[in-house]
């Protein structure tokens, strides 16, 4: 696992209260695994008219594409984090996107 996914583990451990093992982060590869995997140790709100994993993977999108200026329409649930953040660039990158999701990366 590379220095960048390492530090996008440790920043969603951070965010979300959660730990997440050496073997489960080898394991995510893309925006939908992460949230669903998210999803299995944050406990959901007790609205049920809240589809948290919806919420996520929209505020998600919506920071990768302020943060990279990729397109809206790349950016599905089955899409590399890899093919978001592409290098070069992408420490800045993943800045912006920690920045505007105002979490701490």
């Amino acid at each position: 696992m590379g220095l960048d996914a390492v530090e996008i583990v440790m920043s969603v451990e951070e965010t979300f209260g959660i730990e997440i093992s050496n073997a489960d982060a080898e394991s995510l590869q893309t925006p939908r695994q992460l949230i669903e995997f998210i999803c299995q140790y944050v406990k959901a709100s007790d609205d049920v008219s809240i589809c948290i994993s919806q919420r996520s993977f929209h505020r998600v999108r919506s920071s990768a594409i302020v943060s990279t200026g990729i397109s809206r329409n790349v950016i599905k649930l089955g899409t590399r984090l890899s093919d978001i953040f592409e290098k070069p660039g992408r420490r800045e990158k993943w800045k912006r996107f920690c920045d505007h999701l105002g979490v701490d990366g």
